[in-house]
């Protein structure tokens, strides 16, 4: 979008981030970057609580989850809720010239995985969140530890 685009510090982006929360709807969004061939660490998260926030730790790219499955691949990953009372995601991977530097988790309510709409919206927040990375990006250089993750 025109406004992820322009979101050139953690604030704006957070900001972002909480409209997109709503548009798809979202219990919770996690950006995780990779610079180069590291772990991937949350950079940035929406809808969680510091506690949580907290335990995001850093995650190898060979982790067997949607998260790590989304980086490797450069495909979306579908995490469908197991029970009516449980929530879904949906994981996009953030692509750039250089391959893809991470990817966009947003946890969803039941049903809401499987919706194409909110497929789109986090497909598209992903790529436009892609623009943030590289040499001039809001992630550019080292990536934020996870006990640091700023939380909108």
């Amino acid at each position: 979008t025109e406004a992820t685009t322009r979101a050139g510090t953690f604030p704006q982006l957070s900001s972002v981030l909480a409209d997109a929360a709503a548009l798809v709807p979202a219990k919770g969004l996690v950006v995780w970057a990779a610079p180069g061939s590291s772990d991937l660490k949350a950079v940035l998260a929406h809808g969680y609580g510091a506690d949580v926030v907290a335990r995001l730790k850093p995650m190898p790219r060979t982790a067997d989850n949607a998260t790590a499955t989304a980086c490797r691949t450069g495909r979306t990953q579908v995490v469908r809720a197991t029970a009516a009372d449980t929530t879904g995601a949906l994981v996009a991977p953030i692509v750039t010239a250089h391959g893809t530097v991470g990817c966009l988790a947003v946890e969803v309510p039941r049903a809401a995985e499987t919706s194409d709409r909110a497929r789109a919206i986090v497909d598209i927040l992903a790529a436009a969140i892609a623009g943030r990375f590289g040499s001039e990006g809001l992630f550019a250089g080292s990536v934020t530890p996870a006990a640091e993750v700023r939380s909108a």
